[in-house]
Formats: structure tokens, C-alpha cells, sequence
């Protein structure tokens, strides 16, 4: 899935953007760069945004409110910027993604019109003010490396969502500019957001060690081995955003040593005793979950297939993966 969040320019911000900077500090100018404009030309399209300050250090660039995203999904931003002129040293430039979307209820007025409704654009608090005045951007944004870009170059983060309201960040931050220097320029274009597949194996790392969570329920396994298959189906007092489950078989002896053990229900999953899993399965805030096991093949010395069933849930602003217990 893509989102595509740079639209057409009206004024100086393109739709549904809206300016920030350190509030109490300096507050940068923004334009529009238009095509043909050289040596800069628009990265794509016609236009573009840039932003600037005469003579001062600042803080500062545009932002998104990215909602109806799924918490526990990764998503890629990724944006093309540069600054000028070239050679001006650490104009600290990067992209971020907050997950949790902290500025939504400040930065919610409707910006499609022109001129756009008065809001308050400050984020932070200068060093040289007293006191806060209001929210930062959230210490939890994942940001880019900073890149020194002084024609179009390309900055991409990837972070997982830990709401349904996400924030797009274009950063810059430089230094003072010499009173010898041109005008120091941020420029950015060709912005989007994308949902990724989820960046690892598996849910949990392999040498994690997890604990039944007791809001994973009603696990059943359905075995049909003239199709080679196998349909887990579990419940969780959650929503979950990803799923999957892991699987290992077991001849009679191992199953005779479990039958030995002293609990019928192990308190603890070695995630590194299970060496099959499930592709990872995105859902849409999921409270019943299905997957079937393809192409499954047992073993001629295998008794017993066992299962755990995982699902990634967002709980207090945070993401977290809770597991079943044994399922035979």
C-alpha cells in the first residue's frame, strides 16, 4: 500500500502539511520552488517546498498527520531533499516517523484552504525561554541518518505504528549562517508513505523466551493430512495488527519425557524449540485469528505436532507480542 502525502502546493505548504519550528526560537520563512528554477529544478512535478531563514540559525520543516494507519504494521517514509548552498557545513537533514502521532490534536486544523487557518506551529522550547510551552516532538520518533544533500538525494526510515495516527516529519536544523554566506535553503519533494511487509522472520527474536499470555484463547489446531495442511484458530482480548504461529513435531520419546514433566502446561515458550513458522500475517485490528500451515509434511518418527500462536497487539502506546500456550 501506498500513501502518497506530497500534494499539489497551494501557498507555501502542499495539502494536509503544516510548517513547525522550535517554538520560542527563530522562525524560518517557507516557498514554493517552482519548474524551471536552476540549477534546482522540482525533483518531480512542477513544484516543491522550500524553506529558509535570513541570517539565523533555526529548527524547523514541515509535518504530516498521517491517520488511519494499523497499529503493530511497518511503514516507510521516504522523501528527496537538499540544501544550499553547497559545501555550508552540517545542515543536519533527515526524515522521522512518530509513531504514536503526539502532535495530532495540535496540528489538526484544515490547511487546504488558502490563506490556512491560524495554528499554533511551534514545537519544543527555545534553550533561551524559561519555561515550556508546549509539546516536543515525541522522543520515540524514529528518525533517518542526517544527510548532507546538496542536490536532490533520497531519505528513507522505517518504523512500526504504535496507533492508528502516525506523523510524517521533514527535519533540518543548521547552524548559523556566516554573514559572508548565501542564504541557507532547505528544499523538499517527491514524499511518500508506505506499508511494509513486516521486516523479520518472525514475530518474537529466535532465542526469545515468552510467557503464555492468558488473553491468547480458545487455541484449536485442525489437522487434515491428505491436503498437507494444518488451520490454527485462536482468539485474543486484544486487537492484533500481526499474526503468526510456530510449529515443531515430536516422536514418541520426546512426547514420553513431556508426559514425565511435573507440569501439564509449561509456564515458559523457548521460541528456539520450534524451528517451523507461518509466514507473518498482517490483520486489521483482529480479535479471531486463522492461518493455515501449507505444504506441511511430518515426519515418519513424528507422534505429535505442537503449536504456539502469536499475535502483535498495541497496549498503552506500545507494541508487544503475546503467545498461547502450548497447543497439541
Amino acid at each position: 500500500m501506498s500513501i502518497e502525502l506530497l500534494e499539489d502546493i497551494k501557498g507555501w505548504s502542499p495539502t494536509g502539511w503544516y510548517q513547525w519550528f522550535t517554538r520560542g526560537g527563530h522562525a524560518p520563512e517557507h516557498a514554493v520552488g517552482r519548474y524551471p528554477s536552476p540549477p534546482h529544478p522540482a525533483h518531480s512535478g512542477k513544484e516543491y517546498v522550500r524553506i529558509h531563514m535570513w541570517g539565523r540559525a533555526w529548527r524547523g520543516g514541515i509535518l504530516q498527520v498521517v491517520r488511519d494507519v494499523e497499529p503493530c504494521h511497518y511503514y516507510r517514509l521516504t522523501a528527496y531533499g537538499f540544501f544550499q548552498p553547497k559545501g555550508a557545513p552540517e545542515p543536519n537533514e533527515r526524515i522521522g516517523i512518530d509513531l504514536c502521532g503526539t502532535l495530532t490534536s495540535q496540528f489538526s486544523v484544515d490547511v487546504s484552504k488558502h490563506p490556512a487557518p491560524k495554528y499554533d506551529e511551534g514545537v519544543g522550547d527555545d534553550p533561551k525561554t524559561p519555561a515550556m510551552d508546549g509539546l516536543d516532538i515525541a522522543e520515540n520518533t524514529i528518525w533517518s541518518k542526517y544527510h548532507d544533500y546538496y542536490r536532490w538525494g533520497k531519505f528513507e526510515v522505517m518504523a512500526e505504528a504504535r496507533s492508528n495516527t502516525i506523523t510524517a516529519i521533514l527535519y533540518c536544523s543548521p547552524k548559523q549562517r556566516p554573514s559572508n554566506q548565501p542564504i541557507y535553503e532547505m528544499n523538499w519533494d517527491s514524499v511518500a508513505l508506505y506499508e511494509m511487509p513486516w521486516p523479520a522472520k518472525r514475530l518474537v527474536e529466535g532465542k526469545s523466551v515468552v510467557t503464555p499470555d492468558k488473553r491468547v484463547h480458545d487455541a484449536i489446531i485442525t489437522v487434515q493430512p491428505k491436503f498437507r495442511t494444518a488451520q490454527v484458530t485462536w482468539g485474543t482480548k486484544l486487537p492484533a495488527g500481526a499474526s503468526q504461529v510456530l510449529y515443531r513435531f515430536l516422536d514418541s520419546q520426546a512426547v514420553n519425557q513431556e508426559a514425565q514433566g511435573k507440569e501439564t502446561a509449561p509456564t515458559e515458550i523457548r521460541i528456539a524449540h520450534f524451528p517451523f513458522e507461518s509466514p507473518v500475517m498482517y490483520e486489521r485490528s483482529a480479535r479471531r485469528h486463522r492461518i493455515e500451515i501449507e505444504n506441511l509434511v511430518m515426519p515418519e518418527e513424528a507422534v505429535e505436532l505442537q503449536v504456539v500462536a502469536l499475535s502483535r497487539v498495541c497496549e498503552d502506546g506500545n507494541c508487544k507480542t503475546i503467545c498461547s500456550q502450548l497447543t497439541k
